[in-house]
């Protein structure tokens, strides 16, 4: 069991592949950073990826795509540092419960393997792994369908720093990990979702039924919305953030209209989070305090830029892979493009 940990806060979403510009993704999701990445021109030349179990990076200089890693083990989930020129990834054999987690990082100019292990009592399969600066790695263990354990590793001692218990794990610009929870509600066996920034309890759900879902920050991570969804119906949380203090002050609620599809988004500006659906957004209405519908601009010189890469890629995976689709990128995960 794998996840994308960048499918963020969606009432619904379709997914297709993922773009990522240094680890900001494009195309299966709008999250905060994407918003802003459609402004910068697609000049990369390089992309790490995942396909059948192997990694692979191409260079779009030299057209030409080499295996990552060395050995035959199988190697999924890649996570790029593009200062460093490292990626971080998952072996792809599945430990028993109990075993250690197995997990390596490549350096990009020598192919180079570091491998490491996290001993773990409780997780059976690595689901994520997130860089959260060049010395640490948060690295994300399955336990349960709604339970993963999330371990800081320092990269040079491969020392375990931290280990949290919980779900939704989200590295912030100063290190600290905010994440979802659960807190007892008094009942036996009832508990209700929570965030915690490290280990500190930062938001706690109005509803005993309630779900938390991504949170997403403003550029300035001074603001942070969320969706909490219930059978009651979802609602959109504002409030401001506050990473030093680790504190979290909703500020604002607003009902999200039934039917209503797409993903969670801060719309460019700091004050405006919508829900982005292709072409289309619903933004909060600040004197009605209701979600309007308002269109959506496209770059359309990003997505000529992207368009061209794209292709390049492509054709260069059908003639490695001998693959005659069309779209040979379908059978492309973890899409992650660099300078």
């Amino acid at each position: 069991m794998r996840k994308n940990k960048r499918i963020l806060a969606a009432v619904a979403g379709f997914v297709a592949f993922s773009v990522v510009f240094s680890g900001i993704v494009l195309a299966n999701s709008f999250d905060t950073k994407a918003e802003q990445a459609k402004h910068f021109k697609f000049n990369y030349k390089h992309a790490v990826f995942e396909r059948d179990n192997n990694l692979y990076l191409f260079d779009d200089e030299t057209d030409s795509l080499s295996p990552l890693g060395g050995d035959s083990r199988g190697k999924v989930m890649p996570s790029l540092n593009s200062g460093t020129k490292q990626v971080a990834f998952a072996y792809s054999e599945q430990p028993q419960l109990g075993e250690s987690l197995s997990l390596g990082i490549v350096d990009l100019s020598s192919n180079a393997v570091e491998e490491m292990t996290i001993p773990s009592a409780y997780s059976n399969a690595i689901v994520g792994i997130d860089w959260i600066n060049d010395q640490t790695i948060g690295v994300e263990g399955h336990v349960n369908p709604a339970t993963s354990e999330y371990f800081i590793v320092d990269v040079a001692s491969k020392q375990i720093l931290k280990r949290y218990v919980g779900s939704l794990f989200t590295p912030l610009p100063n290190g600290s990990i905010i994440y979802r929870g659960q807190i007892p509600l008094g009942q036996e066996d009832q508990v209700q979702d929570s965030y915690f920034i490290d280990d500190t309890l930062v938001y706690t759900s109005e509803q005993a039924i309630g779900t938390l879902e991504y949170p997403q920050f403003s550029k300035d991570m001074k603001h942070v919305v969320f969706m909490e969804t219930s059978d009651n119906g979802n609602k959109i949380k504002k409030g401001d953030i506050d990473l030093a203090a680790k504190t979290v002050a909703v500020t604002e609620t607003v009902d999200v209209p039934e039917g209503a599809v797409g993903n969670l988004v801060f719309d460019g500006t700091d004050s405006s989070p919508s829900i982005v659906d292709g072409n289309s957004k619903l933004t909060i209405d600040s004197a009605s305090k209701k979600l309007v519908k308002q269109g959506r601009s496209v770059d359309i010189d990003l997505q000529q830029e992207t368009k061209i890469k794209l292709d390049s890629l492509n054709q260069k995976i059908k003639e490695t892979f001998h693959d005659e689709s069309e779209k040979a990128l379908m059978n492309v995960q973890y899409l992650q493009w660099y300078p």
